[in-house]
C-alpha cells in the first residue's frame, strides 16, 4: 500500500537586503557645515574681533612686547632661565604665535635671562639707597632712568622703595627688598626703568 504524500508550496525568504547609507548627501551637509564655519571665521577676523598672534619668537623683549600690545592684546611677561636664547630674547608666547584669538586677550610673552648661573645682574641693587647714588649707579651700568615718588611704610623719604621696567603692564619688577629679581637679567641696559622712590609716607 502507497501512501501519498502531499506536496507543500515551498516557501521562499527572500535574503536580507543590505541597507544603503546617503552617503553623499551626508557628506554634501558637511560640507556646507565647514564651508559655513569657515565663512564665520573669515567674518569675525575682517571685522577684528578675532586677531592673530604675532610671531615674536627669537626676536628682543621691547619689540615683541610693542607688537603684541599693537595687535590688540595685554601682555603678561614672565622671565625665565634659558640655555639657547641670550637673556632679553623672547622663547615663546602663550597663545602660540599666528593661533587666532579674541581681541584683548591676556598674552604671556616668555622672555630669557640667559643660562641658569649665579653670576650677579648686571641691574645694581639700589633698594633702600639714597636717589642721587642710585641715579648714579644706574647711569653708571648703563641703564636710563625715570624717577616716581610713592608712599612706603617701610623706606625712608628719599630712598628707592623699588625698580621696575618701565612701559609695562602688569608691572614687570627688576629690584625689590629682596634684591634683583630673575626678571632683571633678561633687561638690556639700554632699557627705561622707572625707579619708585619713598615719599616717606605710610600707604593708607
Amino acid at each position: 500500500m502507497h501512501t501519498k504524500t502531499e506536496a507543500r508550496p515551498v516557501e521562499t525568504i527572500a535574503a536580507a537586503q543590505p541597507k544603503r547609507f546617503a552617503i553623499i548627501p551626508a557628506l554634501g551637509a558637511l560640507g556646507g557645515i565647514v564651508a559655513a564655519a569657515a565663512g564665520l571665521l573669515a567674518l569675525l577676523i575682517g571685522i577684528g574681533v578675532l586677531r592673530s598672534v604675532p610671531d615674536v619668537f627669537g626676536g628682543n623683549e621691547p619689540s615683541g612686547y610693542t607688537r603684541l600690545v599693537a595687535a590688540g592684546f595685554t601682555v603678561h611677561e614672565i622671565y625665565e632661565t634659558n640655555d639657547k636664547l641670550v637673556a632679553g630674547m623672547v622663547i615663546r608666547t602663550d597663545p602660540t604665535g599666528n593661533s587666532q584669538v579674541w581681541r584683548a586677550s591676556s598674552i604671556r610673552l616668555y622672555v630669557s635671562t640667559g643660562p641658569r648661573t649665579t653670576t650677579p645682574t648686571g641691574l645694581p641693587n639700589i633698594y633702600d639707597l639714597p636717589l642721587d647714588t642710585a641715579a648714579t649707579q644706574l647711569a653708571g651700568a648703563g641703564y636710563t632712568a625715570r624717577i616716581v615718588h610713592v608712599c612706603s611704610h617701610s623706606v625712608v623719604a628719599g630712598h628707592v622703595r623699588q625698580v621696575i621696567l618701565a612701559d609695562r603692564s602688569p608691572e614687570v619688577i627688576l629690584v625689590d627688598k629682596a634684591g634683583p629679581t630673575a626678571a632683571a637679567r633678561g633687561v638690556k641696559t639700554n632699557q627705561t626703568v622707572i625707579v619708585k622712590v619713598s615719599t616717606g609716607v605710610a600707604c593708607s
